[in-house]
């Protein structure tokens, strides 16, 4: 089993889970690993990412031994779902701290856009074996 792409998210945000739903979905090719940011796996892939502790409004992608963050992680996350996502590289042309500008703002108003429900719903028993502690 090959975890090479592996996304850590917030697992206690409404949003985040639908995410991770979402991306259950769109992930035709069953590539896509998910761990919380607040699990051992998480704290350690800060660490490399950052060099610093997870922060909940934050995404890390780890693909091909390295670590993406922010609007950098989404694009890549995205473009390797495949088919049509692949044209989201496009974003790349626009300034890093422009989008970051932008994820950092979805991040900080996540909560409000799902609803008050904050935990993270319960994973379909097909996909569970995606999910790493």
């Amino acid at each position: 089993m090959d975890k090479n792409h592996v996304i850590f998210y917030d697992a206690t945000c409404g949003f985040c889970s639908r995410w991770v739903r979402f991306l259950l979905k769109a992930d035709k090719k069953k590539i896509f690993y998910f761990s919380s940011l607040h699990s051992a796996a998480g704290h350690l892939a800060s660490s490399f990412a950052s060099g610093k502790s997870p922060t909940p409004d934050s995404v890390i992608y780890y693909r091909n031994n390295s670590y993406y963050t922010s609007s950098d992680a989404v694009i890549q996350i995205l473009s390797d779902c495949g088919g049509l996502w692949k044209l989201v590289r496009i974003f790349q042309k626009i300034p890093v701290a422009w989008r970051d500008s932008v994820y950092k703002f979805v991040a900080r108003n996540r909560h409000q856009l799902t609803s008050k429900k904050s935990e993270c719903q319960t994973i379909p028993t097909n996909h569970i074996k995606r999910f790493i502690d």
